[in-house]
């Protein structure tokens, strides 16, 4: 087999390093060596080589290997070596096979496969919207073709200059009072109200009547206009709920209405007000309907539930915009997933979301120990709320650095470092004085910094650890929360006075241990990182301390680690890890060798970076770092195209966002509500915030594919195109296609397959768009032929192919590649 390769823009030229095989009628040149496409290939891949080539049913069939990124396959052929080889258009081309008739005296010849790839920006443009971003979009891929790839990568890497305004990040309270209605059979006779969370609220004009319309016949409650006192005589006040009174200074109608006080979240009949309605409902089939109004505060945010015992009928006052849950801390961790999930989803700052995910991984917490730990500290019912906003408060303060052109790594690190989640996770929270804990002291060098077995030893564990000792979490008086030396609350009042739980210092001779102590002692940087580092001494000896100065040991710890060699090198291959490819490796690489890897020299490079003093004169700039990246040719070629695995959390965001394209008259062809992407996120293994494991949700493809997590992906999308407004290819194909070609089955199909693997090649689709082709061309039942060109592009028959066909690509196992 000759093969030929045309490579972008030059000339046409053919691999040397052959030898020749005969058989048969053809005499075809074999590779010395076998082709395999490696998952690394920072040039341009080896030219396809040909498989096989016999006879089979009076017809010369040749096979070759597939290359990635292909736009066009040609067969050539010459009578022989010394003659010019010529497109043999006698055959046809099926993916990577080509048959052609036996032809009587036809001389033999010589075959090779000659491959015309996509542009090196068509394939750069795909990497970035696949990395820098949660997968491209319609409108995104024309941008990009438009404005070029480096523009939308500078644009990318100053989020605080792209102009957004989400409605996901405005807090929404509703002003008015709000009207709950629900109808059902009675599951018993007991009424409860309650509030879902601590907060207030107000509650007027409760209605119970037989029947399903609301508000029509007697109200079956007592007092439940709360235009008489509150007494046990109608309502039984649990605890919880003690300081809700009668109002009427507030009220929806009449005199006055209910100003409901909890100071524990209620759920059934000991924490909740409760009515026995007397006599008793009727069993089923007899139905009822509750009706309520309720208005919200804007100082203590909580919804309210009025329900049966038993749930039937059950009413709540509309759900919160998760934004708002979080401002007011009484959000679940549904509502910071769902807040983060339709950020990728929707921002126009992608770059920022993904490093967002990025360092959030990293730094990985947990937040089922922190609630945990402050179950018993606040009020029953309220930890996981408390937990959350623990987690909320460490991503804002993410964000923050990656929006400020001079966030550094150390930023970084110090957030980790002072995060109440973080304290309470690697459990420096019990650590003290003569029984240091090591958990946060390995963790810190192993995956936060250094990397594992990247220039430290346990006997620095050990030492570091009594570094951490005093480290507490406890809840500080409003004005207090960023000053760890104050006094905590006392614990009989935490519940009653205002304030935030967050970092403490425990100073104490009996918490923290305040003698000296040396870390690294003796060690010197490793001869492989090469000049100016190799051989310099980073011992670290910390003096005795006493009182609050001993807090000082963690941030002089963290000082050093920053900027360390070790530290640079393993940020930098979990940066490039995660934005190339799998295969890049911390403490291996030689950076004195003049002949290393590609992967080496981009290492290399990033730690150049790293050590390059920004604007601000510090050393670890991030988007110094990413630039470097970037800007990489590992990066925009081969090496990283298609060579990752999407996680649970790029898959289905990337499932939104490849038919999401803007609506002229408003919304969008593709959406979500981000609880629904978060459910099918956990079922597929994926829970953010809450991976109890400290070494992040994996970046390695193994670990997320197998055929069950392949037929939860496949059934994801199948359930996403049922549904119009969830997912509109139909009206997203008549936003882009002219009219005349919506029934053109052709047209249609290569027009979703140039959205939904813009990095592939029509070349390597053709297999893939021959099924798709005979889907829209076959009628509902499988097997009856049903011309596509026939069918009204506005009848129901018209939309159930289009959404078949798209939901068949985007279960492909490509779809899963990035």
């Amino acid at each position: 087999m000759l093969v030929f390769h045309r490579s972008r823009g030059q000339a046409q030229s053919a691999l040397k390093s052959m030898s020749y095989l005969c058989v048969s009628r053809w005499l075809l040149p074999v590779l010395a060596g076998s082709f395999v496409l490696l998952p690394v290939l920072a040039e341009d891949p080896s030219p396809p080589r040909i498989a096989s080539i016999g006879i089979k049913n009076a017809q010369q069939v040749l096979r070759f290997s597939p290359y990635p990124a292909a736009q066009e396959f040609k067969i050539l052929r010459a009578d022989a070596l010394g003659l010019p080889f010529s497109v043999d258009a006698t055959g046809v081309l099926t993916g990577y096979e080509w048959k052609s008739p036996l032809r009587a005296g036809t001389p033999q010849g010589f075959y090779r496969v000659e491959v015309t790839p996509i542009s090196d920006e068509s394939l750069a443009a795909a990497t970035v919207l696949n990395r820098t971003a949660y997968g491209p979009t319609p409108d995104e891929l024309e941008r990009i073709r438009t404005i070029g790839v480096q523009a939308y990568i500078d644009e990318q890497l100053s989020p605080e200059h792209i102009q957004e305004d989400l409605d996901i990040n405005k807090v929404v309270i509703p002003s008015d009072w709000q009207y709950v209605t629900a109808s059902s059979t009675a599951s018993s006779s007991q009424l409860y109200i309650y509030l879902n969370s601590l907060g207030e609220g107000y509650i007027d004009d409760i209605q119970l009547v037989a029947g399903n319309v609301a508000g029509t016949g007697p109200n079956l409650l007592r007092n439940g206009d709360f235009e008489m006192p509150l007494t046990t005589k109608d309502w039984k006040v649990a605890s919880n709920h003690a300081r809700s009174v009668i109002s009427t200074d507030v009220k929806r109608s009449g005199r006055s209405s209910l100003r409901l006080v909890t100071t524990a979240p209620g759920s059934t009949d000991t924490s909740a007000i409760v009515q026995t309605i007397t006599p008793a409902l009727a069993p089923s089939p007899q139905r009822y309907t509750l009706s309520f109004w309720y208005l919200h505060t804007t100082n203590a945010l909580s919804r309210v539930t009025v329900r049966l015992s038993g749930s039937q009928p059950s009413g709540s006052s509309p759900m919160l915009p998760p934004i708002t849950t979080l401002t007011y801390g009484i959000a679940s961790l549904a509502d910071l997933s769902t807040w983060h999930i339709l950020h990728a989803v929707q921002s126009k700052r992608q770059l920022l979301e993904v490093l967002t995910q990025f360092v959030d991984n990293h730094f990985v917490t947990y937040q089922d120990k922190s609630q945990d730990y402050l179950a018993g500290k606040v009020p029953s019912g309220a930890d996981a709320a408390f937990a959350t906003d623990l987690e909320y408060r460490e991503l804002k303060k993410w964000r923050e650095v990656l929006m400020n052109p001079n966030g550094t790594f150390y930023d970084l690190l110090k957030i980790s470092t002072e995060s109440p989640a973080m304290v309470i996770y690697l459990d420096t929270v019990a650590s003290k004085k003569g029984a240091a804990n090591e958990n946060y002291a390995r963790e810190l060098m192993e995956l936060f910094t250094m990397g594992v077995d990247n220039g430290y030893d346990q006997k620095d564990i050990e030492e570091m650890s009594r570094a951490w000792t005093g480290w507490r979490v406890d809840k500080l008086p409003v004005g207090q929360e960023n000053n760890p030396f104050a006094t905590p609350i006392p614990t009989a009042s935490r519940n009653t006075t205002p304030g935030t739980w967050t970092l403490r210092f425990n100073s104490s001779a009996s918490e923290h241990d305040a003698t000296a102590k040396t870390i690294f002692p003796g060690k010197t940087i490793d001869a492989r990182f090469g000049p100016p580092h190799a051989g310099k001494s980073y011992e670290l000896r910390l003096p005795a301390r006493t009182g609050t100065a001993g807090m000082q040991d963690g941030y002089d710890i963290i000082s050093h680690l920053a900027d360390l060699p070790y530290t640079q090198e393993y940020i930098s291959v979990k940066l490039c890890r995660y934005f190339i490819h799998e295969n890049f490796v911390h403490g291996v690489y030689d950076y004195t060798q003049p002949n290393s890897s590609a992967e080496a020299a981009l290492i290399r490079d990033c730690m150049k970076a790293w050590d390059t003093p920004a604007a601000d004169g510090r050393k670890g700039n991030l988007r110094s770092v990413l630039k470097v990246i970037f800007n990489s040719s590992t990066f925009r070629q081969h090496a990283a195209s298609q060579q990752k695995v999407r996680n649970p959390l790029e898959f289905t965001v990337a499932s939104v966002r490849a038919l999401r394209a803007a609506r002229p008259t408003g919304g969008f062809t593709s959406d979500c509500t981000g609880a629904d992407l978060n459910n099918k996120m956990i079922t597929l293994g994926m829970r953010l915030f809450n991976r109890e494991e400290p070494d992040g949700w994996s970046e390695f493809g193994q670990d997320w594919i197998n055929s069950s997590s392949l037929i939860e992906r496949m059934r994801f999308v199948q359930e996403r195109l049922r549904t119009a407004s969830v997912a509109d290819p139909v009206g997203l194909l008549k936003l882009k296609l002219p009219s005349t070609q919506w029934r053109d089955a052709g047209l249609v199909t290569d027009y979703f397959l140039s959205i939904l693997f813009p990095a592939e090649g029509k070349a390597n689709l053709t297999l893939d768009r021959a099924t798709a082709l005979t889907f829209l061309n076959t009628a509902d039942n499988g097997t009856t032929p049903s011309l596509f060109n026939a069918l009204d592009p506005n009848s129901s028959t018209y939309g159930t192919r289009v959404r078949g066909m798209v939901a068949y690509l985007m279960g492909l196992p490509r779809f899963q590649e990035q």
